[in-house]
């Protein structure tokens, strides 16, 4: 990743937003960086939810310039979903209600469908290869000490530190606020047990499914929230 401040021509910000345009910016950002800089990399959350078509539309216009890698993070999906809407509102159970069906229902919205993981992954390893994936586990990714290791293999670039995480361990409303991170946010509140079982009723699939793909849970998944 790069420094955002880095200028390129204004050109590249103007209409057409098309996938031509979006692989030009990254030409251009990586023409700008390297060779200080090895990879140009585009995190965001919203990547998560692109169809398998549009993926497969890019994927092609990517691998024409570059090798892509695939790199996904993900947390207990109750904690994701709680410390979201924390952000903004302490009502979450209101809130979630009203961005849910009922329970065995569709979802009212595509809220649900950031939580989607297993079927997420498998759309991914489909059109990027399952060896340019790699899903991680946020709980175990900074809690093992062969988390660079790991990513450096993957990356076959030699990856020394891992930057902190505020939510591992996880603290809730006393989560640490890191320099540098300006768009971060604590809990406004602490997770419950008994809200935990209520938040199940809605995202128990999301467990379920990772289960039957994968054989297991991660072992801090399905938990109330440590060390509180």
């Amino acid at each position: 990743m790069v420094d955002n401040s880095i200028a390129l021509d204004d050109d590249i910000y103007e209409p057409p937003y098309t996938l031509d345009r979006y692989v030009e910016y990254y030409r251009r950002l990586y023409d700008k960086v390297h060779p200080e800089f090895q990879a140009v990399a585009d995190f965001s959350n919203y990547n998560f939810k692109l169809k398998e078509d549009f993926l497969i539309q890019l994927c092609d216009k990517l691998s024409k310039y570059f090798e892509v890698k695939v790199i996904m993070v993900l947390r207990d999906p109750i904690s994701r979903a709680f410390s979201e809407q924390m952000a903004w509102t302490k009502h979450f159970k209101k809130k979630i209600a009203q961005k849910l069906s009922p329970p065995g229902n569709p979802p009212v919205t595509g809220y649900l469908g950031r939580l989607q993981y297993v079927q997420t992954i498998q759309r991914y390893d489909r059109v990027f290869g399952k060896e340019n994936v790699l899903p991680l586990v946020m709980e175990e990714f900074w809690n093992d000490t062969d988390s660079a290791e790991r990513l450096s293999k993957f990356l076959d670039y030699p990856i020394k530190t891992i930057h902190e995480n505020a939510y591992v361990p996880d603290r809730g409303s006393n989560a640490p606020l890191y320099k540098g991170l300006s768009d971060q946010k604590r809990d406004q509140d602490d997770m419950t047990q008994e809200l935990y079982d209520w938040c199940l009723q809605y995202f128990g699939f999301v467990y379920d499914d990772w289960e039957e793909y994968y054989g297991s849970l991660p072992i801090y998944w399905k938990k109330v929230r440590q060390g509180l």
